[in-house]
């Protein structure tokens, strides 16, 4: 009891400065996954969608028939989302490191919460 109470206290702990404990993942496994990622052709053109920066990024313009995003860790940046929400779609977002999403908007469905598999697990 006294160690799940206080792996819990230490965990919010880390959460609330924004920092988290986890396993790093083998070197081979990386090399692995990178060199099996190759972009592919498409008969769409791209678009991009949010900031010029973090939060932005180039999807094929064949969104028009998706009605739902589902956006874990948005932090302080929610520009793509906000942009999905312009062509009608409903975003679900994700975050324990924020109160409130950074953009308020009444297409996103704002959750403080953390999709990760457990983080600490010794203390």
């Amino acid at each position: 009891m006294i160690k799940s109470t206080l792996r819990h206290a230490v965990k919010n702990l880390l959460l609330n400065s924004h920092l988290s404990l986890s396993k790093t993942t083998d070197k081979n496994k990386i090399s692995e996954f990178l060199s099996a990622v190759k972009p592919i052709k498409t008969n769409h053109n791209l678009i991009r969608l949010g900031g010029d920066t973090d939060g932005g990024y180039l999807v094929p313009n064949d969104i028009e028939n998706i009605d739902i995003c589902f956006s874990p860790g948005v932090s302080e940046v929610a520009n793509f989302e906000n942009d999905l929400t312009k062509r009608g779609m409903k975003c679900f977002l994700a975050d324990y490191s924020v109160e409130n999403p950074p953009i308020e908007n009444s297409l996103f469905d704002f959750e403080k919460n953390i999709l990760a598999i457990k983080i600490i697990r010794y203390i």
